[in-house]
Formats: C-alpha cells, sequence, structure tokens
C-alpha cells in the first residue's frame, strides 16, 4: 500500500513537473532570442518595402514595411543578419552586438526582374526582346554635373556622348550606334515622362530616376518616324508611400583650364621673331609679356541646389523639387543660371481602378555667351584665336585704363572682346502633362496622354560704341582714334509642342504558362514657332545696351533689319505593339507605327514603320539541366525600320517665293519676290533599316552578367541637298532622298558583383562598342513636272580648314568612304629651304590621300565600391583610333605668322617649316584618349541619434582629373557630325577640370 502510495505521488510530481516545464518553456526560449530592429534604404536614403531579413543559416526571416524598417526575432547566437531584394545586391550585417542595424543596398548592375521602359509601356527585362539598355540613379556619374547627358557618359555600349569643349551654355551631343543622316543634328529623341520630343535641358539632373536607352531599331520602331537615332528615355523622381521626406542634394565645385596651348611667352616670341630674319622695325613691341591664355580663363565657381519633398498614402501620392545651379565658365564672361521646378501628383480613385498623374515643370535658364564660331562669321568673332594669335608683347590696358588694341585680320585684344561685347539669352520653358490610366475590366486598361511644352527665348546682344566690333578705330598705340557707332539686335521666339495620345492595352495570362500583351494607339503631335528680332547701329551711348533699339541714331548710314517668320508642323500616328511569350522561354514582339507628317510632300504624307522580334531563354531549357554554368542564357534577335523627318523644315517640299530686292511701279518702290526654293512632291523620311542579334548571360550565381551584341543597319533616301541641271529646271540644288550609308558594329556589357560582404562591396562594369560608318551610295532621281532627272553626286566638298591663307576643303562625303573623311596630300618632310615637301604636289590632284576620321572603338570603366560608411566611385573612358584635323596646330605651328606680329606653338620653332601653311595629313592627328570622367570619394554618417535626419553623406567629387592622349590641341574630343565634324579650327571652347565638394540630406 505504501509503495502504492509513492508511486501515485511521484506521478502527480510528474504531471506537475510536466506542466510546469510546458509553462516555463517559452520564457526559457524567450531568454535565448534577441530582437533586431532597423531600417533599410537605398543609396538616396529611401526606405525600400519587401526586402526580405533573415538570420544567416536559418529560415527564421521578414519583410521590411512601406518606409523600410523592421523588426525580427532571433536566435541569441545570431551574428548575421542577410538582406536580399528584386533589383539590390544581396547584402550582409554584422549583428553579433547590436540590436539595431541601418542598411543600405547597393542597386544591382542588372537584373532580369528589373522593369525597362520601352516606349508606350514597361516590360521586365527578361521579356525584352529588342537592344534596350537601362542606367540608373544610382550608376549616374557624380561631380559637377549640369547636365542629364554628362551622367551618362562612359555608361552604355554603343552610346557616344561627346561634350566637344567645356562652354557651360552648350549641351552634349549623342551618337548611338553611329551617325545615320548627312543632315540634321543626329541626336536621339528624347522622351522625359512621356513627353515625346522633350528637351533635354527641360528636368535637372538629381530629379532623374532611370534612363533608358532604344538603341536598335526593334525597340525604337514603335516611335516611327521619329526613332531612327534611337531613342532615350527618362523617368524622374516619384513620390513614394509613407510619410514626406525632405532631401537636399548640393555642391560647390571650382573649375580650371585642363590644358593650355604652348605659345610663345613675350621674351621667347621677340627672340623668334628677330631669329627668322623679320624686319626689327617692323617689330610691335610694347614691353609686356601677356600670357592671354591666362588673362581670358579664370578659376570659375558654380554652386547647385536641389531640394525636394515628397510622400505619400496607398492612395495619393506627391514629390515636388526645385533645383538652382549659377555655373562660371572657365572663359571670362561665359555664364548659366538654371532654375527648374517640378511637381508630380499621383491619385488612384474608384477602388483603384483609375489613375491620375499630373506633372507640371518649370524652367528659367539665363546664359552669357561668346562667339567662337568659324567660316560662318566674321573672322573678329573667336576670342580663342586672338589668344593665340595676339602678340605677348602687347598689354591688356593702357595707361588710362582702355583697352590696348591694333586689330586686323584675326587679330584683336581678347580680353576686350570678351570683357565688351554682351551676348545673352533669357529662356523660360513651362512642361504641363497629364496621364489618365482607366482599367475598364480585367486585363484591359484604357489611358490617355497630354502635354503642353510652351518656350520663350529672348536674346540680345551689343557690341560697344568703343569696341572694335562696334566700329571703333585705334591707332599704333593701341588708343581709340575714332568712337564707333554700336551694334544691337534681339531677337523673341515662342515655341509651342502640343502632344495628345489614347492608348489600349490587353494584357492575358493563358494555359501552359502564356502571355499576350497587346497594345494599340493613336497620337497627335503639333509644333509651332513664332519669331521676330530687329538690329540697328549708330548710337552716342552704351547705356541702353540692346532694350532700346530705338535710341539709335538713324541716318542713311545706318544699319537697321528686322525679321520675322510663323512655321508649324503636325505628326498624326496610328502605333501598335503585340508580346507573346510561352512557357517563360520563347518570347515575340511586333511593333508598327503608320505616321503622317505635314512636311513631306504630296505623295509621300504617310509612311508605315515595322520591326519584329523575338528571344529565347535557353537557361531554361531542360537540356541546360536548369542552367548548368548559366544563371541565364539568352539569345535574342530582331529586325525593324525607322525614320528620321529631323532635317525636313516645314515648307521644304514646297515651291516657295521670297521678298528679294524692289521694283518701281505706279510712283513708288515696292517689295519684289522671287522664286527661292523648289518644290519636291516626293520628299520623304529617310528609313533606318537595322539588324540586331544578342546574348545576354549571367554566370557564377548572377556575380558576372553581361551582353554581347551585333548590328547592321543601313539608312536608305537619305536627305540632301543634292544637284539637279539648270536649267532646264529653275535651281541647281534641291532637298530629296536619294542614296545609302550604312552602320555596323559590336556592342558589349559585362557587370560583376566582384565583393559582396558585411563591410565590402565592389561592383564594376566595362563597356566596349565598335562602329564602322560606310557611305554606299550618293546617287537618286528626282522628278518633276513629270519629267525623271537624275541625282548624282558622287563626291561632296565637306570640311573647310580656316586660317591666314587658308579656306580649304579637307574632308568630302564619297562613296565608298565613311562620313566625312579627309582626301589631302602627303606630307613627307621638309626640303633645305624649308619648304614642305607634299605627294602629290597638285592640292587637286585625285592621287591624294583618303584618311578614315572614325575611331575603331570606344570603351568605358565603371567602379562603385563601399566600405562600411565609405564610398567610392571612379569612370574611366576613352576611344581607340581616330584622326582630327588639327587646324588649330596647322595655323599656329608655322614661323611665317611672325611676320604680322602673330604669336606661334612651341613647335613652329623646331618642325623646320618656313613656307606658309598647307593643307595636308601633317595636320591629321591621333584622337586617341583615355579620360578619368569623374570620380568620388564618400562618407555617410551613423543618423541613428538624429532622429529628424535619416541619411547624411559628405563626399568630394572630380571631372576631367586626367586625360591621357597625342592630340596636341585642346581637347581630342571635336564634333562629330555637320561639315565640321572631325576638324580642330580653334571653334572650341576650352575644356575644363572640376573638383566638387557636396552633401547629401534626407529628413524624415
Amino acid at each position: 500500500m505504501i509503495l502504492n502510495k509513492t508511486l501515485l505521488v511521484m506521478g502527480k510530481l510528474k504531471s506537475v513537473f510536466c506542466f510546469l516545464q510546458l509553462f516555463i518553456a517559452p520564457f526559457i526560449c524567450f531568454s535565448q532570442q534577441k530582437n533586431i530592429t532597423g531600417k533599410v534604404t537605398d543609396r538616396d536614403g529611401n526606405g525600400i518595402q519587401g526586402v526580405s531579413v533573415t538570420a544567416k543559416g536559418s529560415t527564421t526571416g521578414t519583410q521590411t514595411a512601406a518606409d523600410g524598417t523592421f523588426s525580427l526575432s532571433v536566435p541569441a547566437t545570431t551574428t548575421t543578419l542577410v538582406f536580399s531584394s528584386v533589383g539590390f545586391d544581396r547584402t550582409e550585417a554584422d549583428v553579433t552586438s547590436q540590436s539595431s542595424v541601418n542598411v543600405t543596398l547597393t542597386t544591382a548592375s542588372v537584373s532580369l526582374s528589373d522593369v525597362v521602359v520601352v516606349g508606350y509601356g514597361t516590360a521586365r527585362r527578361r521579356d525584352v526582346t529588342g537592344a534596350v539598355t537601362q542606367v540608373k540613379s544610382a550608376e549616374f556619374n557624380q561631380g559637377n554635373i549640369t547636365s542629364p547627358l554628362q551622367q551618362l557618359q562612359g555608361k552604355a555600349a554603343g552610346v557616344v556622348i561627346t561634350q566637344a569643349g567645356g562652354d557651360p551654355n552648350t549641351t552634349p551631343t549623342v551618337r548611338v550606334r553611329g551617325l545615320t543622316s548627312l543632315l540634321g543634328t543626329g541626336d536621339p529623341l528624347y522622351v522625359i515622362d512621356g513627353i515625346v520630343g522633350a528637351d533635354i535641358n527641360a528636368v535637372a539632373p538629381n530629379d532623374i530616376e532611370n534612363v533608358d536607352i532604344l538603341k536598335d531599331a526593334s525597340s525604337a520602331a514603335i516611335y516611327g518616324a521619329r526613332g531612327a537615332n534611337g531613342v532615350i528615355i527618362i523617368t524622374t523622381k516619384k513620390g513614394r508611400v509613407g510619410k514626406t521626406q525632405v532631401e537636399y542634394n548640393g555642391y560647390v565645385s571650382t573649375d580650371w583650364l585642363s590644358k593650355e596651348l604652348p605659345a610663345l611667352s613675350g621674351p621667347e616670341f621677340k627672340s623668334a621673331y628677330l631669329a627668322n630674319g623679320n624686319d626689327p622695325a617692323k617689330l610691335i613691341d610694347k614691353g609686356a609679356n601677356t600670357n592671354w591664355q591666362d588673362e581670358i580663363t579664370r578659376n570659375a565657381f558654380s554652386h547647385n541646389h536641389n531640394l525636394a519633398f515628397g510622400g505619400g498614402t496607398a492612395s495619393t501620392s506627391y514629390r515636388a523639387s526645385v533645383t538652382y545651379f549659377d555655373q562660371q565658365g572657365i572663359v571670362i564672361n561665359t555664364d548659366r543660371q538654371f532654375l527648374n521646378g517640378r511637381l508630380q501628383l499621383n491619385q488612384k480613385a474608384f477602388n483603384n481602378k483609375v489613375n491620375l498623374g499630373l506633372t507640371l515643370a518649370y524652367t528659367d535658364q539665363n546664359r552669357d555667351f561668346t562667339n567662337y564660331t568659324v567660316g560662318q562669321q566674321a573672322p573678329q568673332e573667336n576670342p580663342f584665336i586672338y589668344a593665340l594669335n595676339y602678340s605677348p608683347l602687347l598689354p591688356i590696358k593702357n595707361a588710362d585704363g582702355s583697352y590696348f588694341n591694333i586689330p586686323s585680320f584675326s587679330y584683336q585684344n581678347p580680353v576686350a572682346f570678351l570683357k565688351q561685347i554682351t551676348d545673352q539669352t533669357d529662356e523660360s520653358l513651362i512642361n504641363a502633362s497629364y496621364k489618365v490610366d482607366w482599367e475598364m475590366f480585367k486585363g484591359f486598361t484604357l489611358s490617355s496622354f497630354g502635354s503642353l511644352v510652351r518656350g520663350n527665348i529672348f536674346a540680345g546682344h551689343y557690341d560697344p560704341i568703343n569696341s572694335f566690333n562696334g566700329g571703333a578705330s585705334f591707332n599704333s598705340d593701341g588708343k581709340i582714334t575714332t568712337q564707333g557707332i554700336g551694334n544691337a539686335r534681339r531677337t523673341n521666339t515662342i515655341a509651342d509642342d502640343k502632344l495628345i495620345n489614347v492608348l489600349g492595352n490587353y494584357k492575358k495570362a493563358f494555359a501552359n504558362d502564356q502571355n499576350l500583351d497587346v497594345t494599340l494607339g493613336y497620337e497627335y503631335y503639333d509644333n509651332f514657332r513664332d519669331s521676330s528680332g530687329a538690329a540697328t547701329s549708330n548710337y552716342i551711348t552704351d547705356a541702353f545696351l540692346y532694350y532700346n533699339l530705338g535710341a539709335a541714331n538713324v541716318t542713311s548710314t545706318s544699319y537697321i533689319s528686322t525679321g520675322s517668320f510663323r512655321t508649324s508642323y503636325q505628326l498624326a500616328s496610328f502605333l501598335g505593339r503585340v508580346n507573346y511569350s510561352f512557357g517563360g522561354k520563347y518570347i515575340f514582339t511586333l511593333n508598327g507605327r503608320y505616321d503622317g507628317s505635314s512636311k513631306l510632300g504630296a505623295n509621300n504624307k504617310w509612311g508605315f514603320f515595322p520591326s519584329a522580334a523575338a528571344s529565347w531563354v535557353i537557361s531554361q531549357e531542360k537540356f541546360m539541366n536548369n542552367g548548368g554554368f548559366f544563371n541565364t542564357l539568352k539569345l535574342r534577335v530582331g529586325y525593324g525600320e525607322t525614320g528620321n523627318v529631323e532635317p525636313i523644315a516645314p515648307y521644304n517640299s514646297l515651291f516657295l517665293y521670297s521678298p528679294v530686292g524692289s521694283f518701281y511701279a505706279n510712283g513708288q518702290f515696292n517689295r519684289g519676290y522671287s522664286p527661292t526654293q523648289i518644290n519636291n512632291e516626293d520628299l520623304q523620311w529617310e528609313r533606318r533599316q537595322m539588324f540586331n542579334i544578342g546574348v545576354d548571360f549571367a554566370i557564377l550565381n548572377n556575380r558576372l552578367n553581361g551582353t554581347i551584341e551585333y548590328y547592321d543597319s543601313k539608312t536608305k533616301d537619305m536627305l540632301f541637298n543634292y544637284g539637279i541641271p539648270s536649267p532646264p529646271l529653275p535651281f541647281d540644288k534641291v532637298l530629296a532622298n536619294a542614296g545609302e550609308m550604312t552602320n555596323k558594329g559590336v556592342d558589349i556589357t559585362l557587370n560583376g558583383s566582384i565583393i559582396q560582404n558585411s563591410d565590402w562591396k565592389w561592383n564594376s562594369t566595362i563597356i566596349f562598342g565598335t562602329v564602322k560608318n560606310r557611305i554606299t551610295d550618293l546617287t537618286g532621281s528626282f522628278t518633276y513636272a513629270g519629267s525623271k532627272y537624275d541625282l548624282k553626286t558622287p563626291r561632296v566638298d565637306w570640311g573647310v580648314v580656316n586660317g591666314q591663307g587658308l579656306n580649304q576643303v579637307v574632308s568630302y562625303l564619297q562613296t565608298g568612304h565613311s562620313y566625312a573623311s579627309f582626301f589631302v596630300r602627303h606630307f613627307t618632310g621638309v626640303d633645305g629651304s624649308g619648304k614642305q615637301q607634299l605627294v602629290p604636289e597638285d592640292a587637286g590632284s585625285e592621287e591624294r590621300t583618303w584618311i578614315d576620321p572614325w575611331n575603331n572603338f570606344t570603351y568605358g570603366w565603371s567602379n562603385f565600391v563601399n566600405y562600411r560608411n565609405f564610398d567610392f566611385s571612379m569612370v574611366l573612358r576613352g576611344q581607340q583610333g581616330g584622326k582630327v584635323f588639327n587646324g588649330t596646330y596647322l595655323n599656329f605651328a608655322n614661323v611665317n605668322r611672325l611676320t604680322t606680329n602673330g604669336n606661334v606653338l612651341e613647335d613652329a620653332l623646331t618642325n623646320g617649316i618656313k613656307d606658309p601653311a598647307k593643307t595636308s595629313d601633317y595636320a591629321i592627328q591621333s584622337s586617341s584618349f583615355l579620360r578619368l570622367e569623374s570620380a568620388s570619394l564618400g562618407y555617410t554618417f551613423d543618423t541613428k541619434k538624429v532622429p529628424v535626419i535619416s541619411r547624411a553623406r559628405v563626399y568630394v567629387a572630380g571631372n576631367n582629373l586626367f586625360l591621357i592622349t597625342d592630340y596636341k590641341g585642346y581637347d581630342p574630343e571635336v564634333r562629330v557630325s555637320g561639315v565640321q565634324a572631325f576638324i580642330d579650327n580653334l571653334d572650341y571652347y576650352p575644356r575644363s577640370r572640376s573638383v566638387s565638394l557636396g552633401v547629401n540630406l534626407i529628413f524624415n
């Protein structure tokens, strides 16, 4: 019995123990856990929603909230958290001794889940069939950036962005896979938040979220007659769900002349003048030793400020920003002030069936210019030529404070020229747009987009009465003998662009992993320009500048001119796209656009621009064993046709009359009119046909990925002013379509995630591109009044080199050669008397040498490195091969200039040339270069103890920090289109080098 009682008590004690164990166990387990909180942000300090946060080596995890915050309970032994999200690099954080951790994710170079803009829609990168490159804001170049295009230099294979000189008032040129036209700028079509044909300067660099570049015809065909030069689509930053955030980005910067040409100093000039047998009595020596390049340049100061705030809820989001920068040019009296405000609102309604977006932007720019065009203006319009040519023995000013000047051909005081002449513009631009998306039923969305862009450009110019350009006369002592009359002119231009489209989009998923995406739409564009201007002379005071033209003292010798014009044209379009995918492996895209333009001839108002592309995700096939070595392997092929109507002015297809002279009738003189343009009823757009094949791949767990592409494009029906027989025709030129030009090349992009751990991150991108350009035909036909005439232009005189005793054509358009190829004599040396030995001797001989100015390839290398709170980025870019005709060197490396008291370069004293400058391959120099485009070093502070600040970063950055080249001019990057392509006539603003100090702040 005692045993039974004992067993009963033990059983009850066991039950009590089990109960206590069950009750206490959770508390014991809890005591072995720890809670980690924190926030995950992107590089700009914005919270990222949906980031996966897991304890390394376990399945314990959570996701971040809308504002990027998280809270996670993990075992006490956990030392590392892993953060991962689509579109960002995987990141680890040490939590051994931390209960709170903030993490900044780095944007992945390429992710197949990334959404890219493909024109009138978006697509996952996995589903893209064409050649589309995306550059995200985290990858942009840093430093003194005042143009969105500067952010993209060296970032996209096949996209060459050239800043020809350092003028703050010029926009870089862009070439996407070569040059496609003989006329026009050749720049791509810009689309900013849906505004087609937008001004690239209408958006502040800090407001851009990402840039998508459509490089081939299969992707750009959706833009039809405007897509031949490629399409650059800019998406600006939008408000995000969460509480309001205020962000400030600003920097101060200093710029200086990156390279000074080696001209002679005062003592060197005097010694060389006398040593070369010149008459000592004709030497103008005022005892000075002036470095004119140094005098016309300065250490420029710039500052840039961007303030933005934004936020939103699940149904409403907003963002507003204002940007101001004041940029001094390194050349005195050249500046640019830029003010931009942008407001974006987005509202969902009717159970999220309707989405309404509104955007309003205003831009105001004030510019101070200097003119340095050669060959199209009077020779006294280039201060950079003056700075090299003007004798260093001459002073800047006279003793009385007036400017010393003894002007002659291409010869005057460059400081006086820059400081006396006023050349300004005031430009305002308003962009307003709306977008409505209505999901009418499941899978079908009806959209409408409309925009109005209104610009107003006021320009004024004044030459003062005491300036050479204003008509003043000077004596041999550099003093004014006769006051001038002054010259004033002003113009005002109004520009209106209106655009509206209506699109229907249907998406449907079917069985067997089939997906259909169809878009159909209509678009209408209206372009309007109105301009007027006037110019007068003969002023008795400079007080009015160009603001009071009526103050001119009008006489029979006064110059008076007035003019105005008004133009408009319209473009109507029907467009469509069909995307179909099967099994996630086979993807097909068809695009088509039917455009009608009022610019074109009566017989060719409308044109159709189709494209087709397909891709095969090979890594998804069973025979690849789930990819095998490749995480991704995708083959793309596409063909399409795009158009170009840019070179055609609104009334180029019509027979035009213009006012010419006067005639006397009915007792008075009357304005006469005369035909000035022949009509062409067959005038149409240029057509660019392009074949593209590409391979996308990723290996090593996506640590290394890239793209290799080959393209072959042909421009047909090229627009040009071709020669026609006159008589019988009334004119000897007509704008017509004839001829062909090809561009072939390879684009390669490699992205590497080299290091990824809790302390170090290093991402690197290499791009490589080639393009082979050829003019294959310059013939065609022109029909007029029922008769057909041949258009035969086997060779076109193109680029001209100007200078003392020079005005010679050195480049041509020639069938079988690349655009703007040089055709010159070969320089073999000098004889005993210093005479240049040229083969052949005859400057017009057909035995001259052809030289291709196009480069062999371009390249870029971008690096992004993070070490804990430090970040470093660097972009190197360059080109190999290529030639420039250095007309500056040809002119100034010649001792004959000394005879007229003109300065020379140091090489003039050692090259042995004694006869006047002559065009030959002696002046054709290599344009190969390697440039450190930008570099930045930043530090992000820990702001956990400052509740109102979520991010604080300071940085130092530099631009154009070094340049390696054999080129003997200011810079090897010169114009690559137009009649002066690949020619340096010293008609370039010198390039600068800059260093910036900046700060990024985000306030909660």
